[in-house]
């Protein structure tokens, strides 16, 4: 794995707090001390301080790999969904801390079991920390339980109501450190929620990704990518555009849009709702023949002057994905697909266009193999 890996933070102080689920004296009741807000615990960050230093992470590893002639090839990998995104944790947040010392000052964690609320949180969680993946009931891993312990955060931000994550699993986080949720009635409902929390963090996004929220096929990259341009994810329906998302997007009144996906995707009634949403944003498709193209057209537009650091991650599966989001964003990096054993040809032009000096498996070589590291095309 890489060396040397740390984090700086972005972002203002926020102050909306979780809505739509029990209060949190009725969600950890084993623990009632250690529930609290989502205001009450972002609150005690000190994220705005960080957020004026660049991110170092792209120029150091830039710089230390400027003679390079062909990228220097890396994995991070755990043996299990779970222990990747632990993995993925330990190469951001080599020391337990952020760069310059501080505390980690939030963990967010979302199931590992569906890809919506972790999709959504990628943004969110970049600068403040890990995303780390759970199940939704039973008993959190122990690699999982050791990474927080080692990070001893802040606060533990749950993405997703009970039926995401239950009580039980709840209260075992709440063991660790005092926990609040961001939950909404409906997936596309938390999404919203999550994106307007982020962009209060921001002091404003600019930009959004919106994906489908009945697939992840066209979505893999979204959330590196909307991290990377300071902005949010929300996701929609196929037919017709949530009223919750509608709400979010007339709240937060980005500039440009991004729809990920084709008509039969996300169709023209949705992007039409979308630009009587917000009139004044730039709303624009972005699509290709399969989602490791899409993944690549999002990658062109996220990145149009190319990029260090590309994270190569299974196209066809979603947790690996999800869980490097914020380790993209402190990296500027990429994220591209390709299938096991090989690379798509949209993946490997983009990579070509980028001309990376570091190209990251992440997952195993099941997930990606070295060939497929390598850019060995299908």
């Amino acid at each position: 794995m890489f060396s040397a890996r740390s984090a700086v933070s972005v972002a203002a102080v926020v102050c909306m707090a979780a809505t739509g689920l029990a209060a949190p004296s009725a969600m950890a009741a084993a623990e009632p001390n250690k529930s609290t807000t989502v205001d009450a615990l972002l609150d005690t960050t000190d994220r705005q301080k960080r957020a004026d230093a660049a991110r170092p992470g792209a120029k150091a590893r830039a710089s230390a790999a400027a003679a390079a002639v062909a990228p220097t090839l890396d994995r991070i990998a755990g043996q299990t969904r779970y222990l990747t995104p632990v993995e993925i944790s330990k190469v951001h947040f080599p020391n337990g801390t952020f760069e310059d010392g501080a505390p980690v000052d939030i963990v967010t964690v979302a199931s590992g079991t569906n890809f919506p609320d972790a999709l959504a949180g990628g943004p969110f969680a970049a600068g403040l920390g890990p995303l780390l993946l759970v199940p939704a009931s039973g008993t959190i891993p122990a690699g999982v339980v050791a990474e927080i312990n080692r990070l001893s955060p802040e606060g533990i931000v749950i993405l997703g109501g009970l039926g995401a994550v239950n009580a039980g699993v709840e209260a075992q986080l709440a063991n660790l450190a005092p926990v609040a949720r961001i939950a909404g009635g409906s997936r596309y409902d938390t999404a919203a929620q999550i994106a307007q929390q982020t962009s209060i963090d921001l002091g404003g996004a600019t930009d959004v990704v919106l994906s489908s929220g009945e697939g992840f096929a066209d979505a893999l990259g979204g959330g590196a990518a909307a991290a990377n341009l300071g902005g949010v994810l929300m996701l929609t329906r196929n037919a017709t555009l949530p009223t919750e998302t509608r709400d979010a997007l007339v709240e937060i009144a980005p500039t440009n849009i991004q729809i990920l996906g084709g008509p039969l995707v996300v169709s023209d009634a949705v992007l039409n709702a979308v630009k009587a949403a917000v009139p004044g944003a730039t709303v624009t498709r972005v699509f290709g023949t399969s989602r490791a193209d899409t993944a690549a057209e999002l990658s062109e537009a996220t990145f149009p002057q190319g990029s260090s650091e590309v994270f190569l991650t299974h196209g066809w599966n979603y947790p690996d994905a999800l869980a490097a989001a914020p380790l993209a964003w402190y990296y500027q990096a990429s994220v591209l697909l390709t299938r096991p054993n090989c690379a798509p040809a949209g993946t490997v032009a983009e990579d070509t266009r980028l001309a990376p000096t570091f190209r990251t498996a992440i997952g195993g070589p099941l997930a990606v193999s070295d060939a497929a590291l390598q850019m060995t095309p299908c």
